[in-house]
């Protein structure tokens, strides 16, 4: 018997022990990397925020790594509409209604300890998750934030982040095509949808 099952996401891959999970970035693409780190770092920063949001137990500041206990997931095979429609009736009018309610597949979802939870919600779109931090932003921090933006915008250095990720993805071709691990403009493991 296996000591744990391996689970590819889109951006993270997650190995399936007993008890608990490890989630960690893909290595499929610099892009499919760069969005894996940043949804282990969102399911951190939002663990603990709402009781329906599967905990986090570790999580490495960096999003290479997070661990969470093992929730039973809600398979594919059941009813998507009747599913979704119980948690519209649910969470609706929920302070992050928006943000549960996002990406409703039932695989984003599990029973830990008897109780429904979300166990993927750092997949969720950056437009959402700015929405929400607003939300949890006191008033002190948002004064705070529009001082510094306003008196010293000059010395924030902004990045182009899509700019950046095609950056990393040439340099990764690169240096796979030099290695002999990269066909003609795909990396290997990628797989076309046609």
């Amino acid at each position: 018997m296996a000591l744990f099952k391996v689970g590819k996401g889109a951006t993270r891959n997650v190995l399936v022990f007993n008890s608990f999970v490890v989630k960690f970035p893909t290595f499929l693409s610099w892009s499919l990397f760069l969005r894996g780190l940043l949804a282990n770092m969102q399911e951190a920063l939002f663990s603990g925020v709402d009781d329906s949001l599967c905990p986090v137990l570790y999580a490495n500041k960096f999003g290479f790594m997070l661990i969470m206990p093992k929730a039973a997931v809600i398979p594919c095979s059941v009813n998507w509409a009747g599913f979704s429609n119980y948690l519209h009736s649910r969470y609706d009018g929920a302070q992050m209604s928006e943000f549960i309610l996002s990406d409703l597949k039932p695989s984003n979802w599990g029973i830990l300890k008897g109780k429904l939870v979300k166990i993927d919600y750092g997949s969720d779109t950056l437009e959402r998750s700015r929405r929400f931090y607003d939300e949890l932003a006191d008033d002190e921090g948002l004064r705070v934030l529009s001082e510094v933006l306003s008196s010293k915008a000059p010395e924030i250095k902004r990045i182009d982040i899509q700019k950046e990720i095609e950056k990393g993805d040439r340099l990764l071709r690169q240096y796979l095509g030099k290695k002999g691990h990269c066909e003609k403009g795909k990396l290997r493991g990628e797989v076309n949808e046609t």
